[in-house]
């Protein structure tokens, strides 16, 4: 009796694990998508923005955002899709350290990006 209650325990558990791992992943993909989008149409904004005078500073702001830009967005699509692959294949570690890197490369990108232009 305590053998299947056990039993039933780990695979309650292993559910829940299963469950918050596809649950987190539906959540950073939509996040990549939507993040993808906004940065895609960022140089509407910035064109708009004030320059910072010191021209060291505009030019490591011009090819901080042209890397998160043109490298970036690239990276943090195909990286999510290959989070989505290695989750799907029953790698669910491995997809989700993916798409936490990839998302957070990107994000850390994007805000050096933006955090130079102030």
């Amino acid at each position: 009796m305590e053998k299947i209650a056990k039993a039933s325990e780990g695979r309650a558990r292993h559910l829940l694990l299963a469950l918050l791992s596809d649950g987190f992943l539906i959540v950073a993909t939509v996040a990549a998508l939507v993040l993808g989008f906004l940065w895609f149409m960022s140089p509407l904004g910035l064109g708009f923005a004030e320059q910072p005078a010191d021209p060291v500073r505009r030019q490591w702001a011009e090819t901080l955002h042209r890397l998160s830009y043109y490298v970036g967005i690239p990276m943090l699509l195909i990286g999510q899709a290959v989070a989505v692959i290695c989750h799907m294949g029953g790698h669910r570690r491995r997809g989700l350290i993916i798409s936490a890197l990839v998302i957070g490369a990107f994000v850390l990108c994007a805000a050096l990006a933006l955090g130079l232009r102030r």
